[in-house]
């Protein structure tokens, strides 16, 4: 059988080949159109959790405080997230002068949650940031010069009449430049905030002072001072209080900053993924058609091609099952190729650098995306020989095609 399908797919080289080029195309199609998806709502889902329910945002102006002294302000507060500035302070690499540069924190939470493209080394989830082992932190690209493995000396005060100790860190990754980072953005919140603005790009050029972010967890353990405040935080009240209570609350927040509800915010975020998915969804049913159209005719062109070579199978004793097969094979044959010109082009287009100028992405849903369309191609294989030998017997074949 696997001779047969290989002799079936050699005999129509020219027809296959164009069908595999077809395939590729769409394939590269079907990857850019879930890149530009993922695009739009994929810094939303990772923290869409910490929207559930009654709460609000709040853009600080100034220190807070920890978690507990927050809850102790505000009963209705039951959990609260966001970037933490600590009592850690350096100075840039190779500098013998004050250490001037604050470090940040994120907890286990917001480090689990959304994990930022790498420039080198790793993220804190990957990272070894248990009680005995030295603080472990990422940077930012920045003019500093700081690097993956590199040893940050940094000086804090547990309390503020203590005398200065000094700590080490150790750089374990280089967030890439422009990478979102959930937590540290200290966007001024209005009426039309949403999800993106819980997210802070850093760009070298424009900012040379680095993010030095540390696990929460781990600082705590080693008693350095930590606290909410200048930036955006979240926090989740009560589910059993009112709209109007939610308003109530904020409004008391804002104090702090400018606040926004989770009513409204949530309103927001919808709204912006609506918006955007209606401006894609047109393409994305073009696409669907396309795919639809051509894999159904192109197989359909394929087997009728083939129909005389699987009578002649049949009459020497082959069963339509059979032929089936080898026609299966021909197409199993048909996809691999279509995948290699595909990744092929990829690769090309990846060299010449053109993919940093749009939102292509290659990850697992990309990959599944592309996946689908290969099964969808291969049932077609299945069905439509199915479909047109049933209605046609061997001799009718035959003499149809000569």
């Amino acid at each position: 059988m696997l001779l047969l399908g290989v002799k079936t797919f050699v005999r129509k080289l020219g027809q296959n080949l164009f069908i595999a080029l077809q395939l590729a195309v769409t394939l590269i199609l079907m990857v850019q159109i879930v890149s530009s998806v993922e695009n739009r709502v994929g810094l939303y889902m990772p923290i869409r959790q910490f929207f559930s329910g009654r709460g609000a945002i709040v853009g600080c102006h100034m220190v807070m405080g920890d978690e507990q002294e927050i809850k102790s302000k505000f009963s209705d507060v039951t959990d609260v997230n966001g970037g933490y500035i600590t009592g850690l302070s350096y100075a840039p690499k190779g500098s013998t002068g004050e250490k001037s540069y604050g470090a940040e924190a994120l907890d286990n939470n917001f480090i689990n949650t959304y994990t930022p493209e790498m420039e080198s080394g790793v993220w804190l989830s990957d990272a070894d940031c248990s009680a005995d082992s030295s603080i472990k932190a990422v940077v930012t690209e920045s003019t500093f010069g700081y690097t993956t493995g590199d040893i940050v000396e940094a000086d804090f005060r547990p309390t503020d009449d203590a005398e200065f100790q000094n700590v080490s860190i150790e750089i374990v990754g280089v967030i890439k430049d422009d990478s979102p980072i959930l937590g540290f953005s200290i966007q001024i919140y209005n009426s039309n905030s949403d999800f993106r603005d819980l997210y802070l790009s850093n760009n070298k050029e424009s900012n040379p002072v680095p993010l030095l972010i540390t696990q929460k967890e781990q600082i705590e353990q080693k008693g350095i001072p930590y606290a909410f405040g200048m930036r955006n935080i979240i926090l989740n009240f009560n589910d059993d209080i009112s709209e109007s209570e939610e308003q109530e609350i904020s409004m008391h927040l804002a104090n702090y900053g400018q606040a926004m509800t989770f009513t409204d915010f949530n309103r927001n975020n919808q709204k912006y993924v609506t918006e955007e998915i209606a401006r894609i969804l047109p393409l994305m049913v073009c696409i669907f058609i396309l795919l639809i159209v051509s894999t159904v005719s192109l197989n359909g062109l394929s087997v009728k091609s083939q129909l005389k070579s699987f009578s002649i199978y049949y009459i020497l004793g082959a069963k339509w099952r059979q032929c089936i097969t080898i026609n299966f094979i021909s197409s199993i044959i048909t996809s691999v190729i279509a995948i290699i010109i595909a990744a092929t082009a990829a690769n090309v287009i990846n060299l010449m650098g053109l993919w940093s100028f749009t939102v292509v992405q290659f990850g697992r849903v990309q990959l599944l995306s592309c996946l689908i369309v290969i099964i969808i191609n291969l049932l077609a294989s299945l069905i439509l020989p199915i479909a047109i030998m049933k209605s046609n017997t061997p001799k009718e074949i035959i003499t149809s095609t000569e």
